[in-house]
């Protein structure tokens, strides 16, 4: 794999992550995130949320430095994903996006990679699935509803410093360690460069807050992840279906376990906003006692990023054997079900309280 294009993704992410701090600096309050009465809010100033473009653009920068083969294959990439890019960017300069219609953006976005680049799902090793998957309209709307919820579930785990960012290099590692292992250079160089920008952003997301990467950001990462995880399975027959889901494994968990919760327990929309995702109570309850908020931020985010790893090394330990990977995803749901538990019953507040402060909440 040719270095050039990583460095040059690191490179132009994070000069034009500079810029968007340094415009924010001068009181430039294009799509800043306001400071408002939230519970998931842990800054005091406006901070600009628009750091996805700088991730864009180091991907789109990383095109020259490559061959004309990659360089095309990586600009279908960026087309299939800017569906969802775009929905998620229009949110952070107006506000007005809903959750539903930042979906349907991201199904958008998976539709193009599946027609584009046959990222398409047609397998889960489960039985009695090959007859499903037999049907084309099948595996598209299954492809659909995977790939564009876990771009969705990349903003719901977007609430502290770094936290989706350093869940995104994992998960891209993870692909391209994988991709390494089976020969397959389009989705270990794409893994890579991406991978390289997501870094390039993280220079000034983490730890202190300089720069969110905005719905456009986590919409856009999570997209990409999601159609290299699909096209490494698709292309590659060797590798179990069940690396891709338990590589995502965390933010898909979150995200189905937020549904229930919020639909089955508190009878309320699924998409309804609350603040009582497992970071958000790992922040204002396990790490109540640090008192700066950035700090408090970046150490959720590390605690967090520990939790992922309990299904990313596993995942690239045994990529290509379904049955352990399958044990692993279990193991992860009943471990998460139990620590959310343990925090919810330790040092909690009355139940009351809990209800009066999400339901200020802001949907991620």
């Amino acid at each position: 794999m040719n270095v050039a294009g990583p460095a040059a993704a690191l490179l132009a992410s994070a000069a034009a992550c500079w810029l968007m701090v340094v415009l924010g600096r001068a009181r430039m309050r294009l799509a800043a995130d306001a400071v408002v009465l939230e519970l998931h809010k842990i800054h005091k100033v406006p901070v600009p949320r628009i750091g996805g473009i700088g991730i864009f653009i180091g991907v789109a920068a990383s095109a020259l430095a490559l061959s004309s083969e990659q360089t095309h294959w990586l600009a279908l990439c960026l087309l299939a994903a800017l569906p969802a890019f775009a929905g998620g960017l229009l949110e952070d300069f107006t506000g007005r996006v809903s959750p539903y219609s930042r979906l349907l953006f991201a199904f958008g976005a998976a539709a193009v990679g599946f027609l584009l680049l046959d990222a398409r799902i047609t397998d889960l090793d489960l039985p009695g699935d090959d007859y499903l998957f037999r049907y084309e309209v099948f595996a598209f709307g299954f492809t659909l509803f995977a790939v564009g919820g876990y771009a969705h579930a990349t903003n719901i785990i977007d609430g502290t410093n770094g936290l989706s960012g350093f869940v995104s290099v994992g998960v891209l590692a993870a692909i391209a360690w994988v991709a390494h292992q089976t020969g397959d250079e389009r989705v270990l160089g794409a893994a890579l460069v991406l991978m390289a920008a997501t870094l390039g952003f993280l220079l000034w997301n983490f730890p202190r807050g300089l720069l969110f990467a905005g719905d456009g950001g986590a919409y856009f990462l999570g997209l990409a992840i999601a159609e290299l995880a699909v096209l490494l399975v698709h292309r590659n027959s060797e590798v179990s279906p069940w690396f891709a889901l338990l590589a995502l494994w965390y933010p898909v968990w979150e995200t189905l376990f937020s549904a229930y919760r919020r639909k089955v327990i508190r009878r309320r929309s699924p998409a309804s906003p609350d603040a009582l995702h497992l970071h958000t109570l790992v922040y204002r309850r396990v790490l109540q006692g640090v008192r700066a908020p950035q700090p408090r931020s970046a150490l959720t985010s590390l605690c967090m990023l520990a939790v992922s790893l309990t299904t990313l090394v596993p995942a690239v330990l045994f990529w290509d054997e379904t049955w352990v990977l399958q044990a692993c995803a279990f193991a992860f749901a009943l471990a998460y079900l139990w620590l959310y538990r343990r925090i919810v019953r330790f040092g909690a507040p009355r139940r009351r309280r809990i209800t009066q402060s999400s339901s200020s909440g802001r949907q991620r």
